[in-house]
């Protein structure tokens, strides 16, 4: 979360401030890399109190997968909307909620950390998931899954599913 490294109003530091701390409640798994000052031409040459939030770099892998999950983006959005309306002092009106979004508890568990460093194997190689996708079409499993995983758009417990499936279905 950036201002700029200039001359700000002390109503500028407590906006951001107070918008930082709300995202962060929110989001406590990301990495919290702190409020900063910078001389960026978006913050140094606007007329209001300019704040830059970066909500993650889709670059880094831990951000990617945070930044792909519609359960982290809506707590993401959840932090802004509640920052502003702390900063600004809004209310929320009568008769209205807000239901703050569960955390996904999407990691799979383990009891044996050989079995957990194998699982983290496969899904860190493309190679091995197309072949257990490949594997659960060819027991029958829907072509789609195929293209899916091609477009990023197979989660990695879909492709735990189709690997458990197929070979179950393999050996009846």
């Amino acid at each position: 979360m950036k201002i700029f490294n200039g001359k700000v109003s002390n109503k500028t530091i407590d906006f951001q401030a107070v918008l930082h701390s709300e995202i962060i409640k929110m989001i406590p798994e990301f990495l919290n890399r702190g409020k900063k000052r910078k001389n960026l031409h978006m913050v140094r040459e606007s007329n209001m109190s300019p704040i830059l939030t970066e909500s993650g770099f889709i670059d880094s892998p831990d951000d990617s997968k945070l930044l792909k999950s519609a359960e982290f983006l809506d707590r993401v959005a959840l932090g802004h909307a509640n920052g502003i309306a702390k900063a600004f002092g809004l209310k929320r009106k009568a008769g209205v909620s807000v239901q703050t979004p569960k955390k996904e508890d999407d990691d799979l568990k383990f009891t044996s950390g050989t079995l957990k460093k194998e699982w983290e194997t496969v899904l860190n190689s493309k190679a091995q998931l197309e072949i257990a996708v490949k594997e659960a079409v060819k027991q029958g499993y829907n072509k789609k899954w195929i293209k899916d995983l091609e477009e990023g758009r197979a989660a990695d417990g879909d492709v735990a599913a189709l690997a458990v499936g197929s070979l179950i279905r393999a050996n009846k």
